[in-house]
């Protein structure tokens, strides 16, 4: 009987510290998961969250040549049919910001490929220009790459061009902005 008492409180204790051991091992794991949230939370807020806001911003003020300082000079010296391309991308976020307005929602999710190239996930609410409106974009179209140049971050692709053509309907209407 003395056996089974000992037996018994032998599997407690072991149970006991093998659960303790789990909990701190979770915890550790926890803490370590928050510090590189928190290291991730620095290197948005200071390398990207400036680049994001600042080509938003030109674009909610309709100043296309300064949201084209922001985009990657990969993007803007391919051949003839590219630069065409490309001008036709800007002429369409000239019309679209007369329509929609974008703010950013969230800006979270950076995943580094190597020193010189980055992606990141971009929560946007839009809004309707004439009729102050929210429209709910949904996260199709969230994800951008960013390209280092010469130390400088710039946006590589940005599916922003993607998230404004999703509302085509609001787009095609006629403003009496013009």
């Amino acid at each position: 009987m003395k056996i089974l008492k000992v037996l018994l409180g032998l599997i407690i204790v072991f149970v006991l510290c093998a659960t303790a051991f789990a909990w701190y091992q979770s915890s550790i794991a926890e803490k370590e998961r928050q510090a590189e949230l928190a290291l991730e939370n620095k290197i948005l807020n200071r390398e990207f969250r400036p680049i994001i806001e600042n080509y938003i911003g030109a674009y909610n003020r309709c100043d296309i040549d300064e949201a084209s300082t922001y985009i990657s000079q990969e993007q803007l010296s391919f051949d003839a049919d590219v630069t065409r391309l490309f001008e036709m991308r800007l002429g369409a976020l000239e019309r679209f910001c007369k329509k929609l307005s974008v703010t950013i929602k969230t800006i979270r999710t950076l995943r580094m490929h190597n020193d010189d190239a980055a992606s990141i996930r971009i929560a946007l609410n839009l809004t309707v220009n004439e009729s102050g409106e929210m429209v709910d974009p949904g996260t199709d179209y969230n994800k951008w790459s960013f390209k280092k140049e010469e130390g400088t971050w710039k946006i590589r692709s940005d599916s922003f061009e993607k998230l404004l053509t999703k509302y085509h309907s609001v787009l095609e209407q006629p403003s009496h902005n013009n």
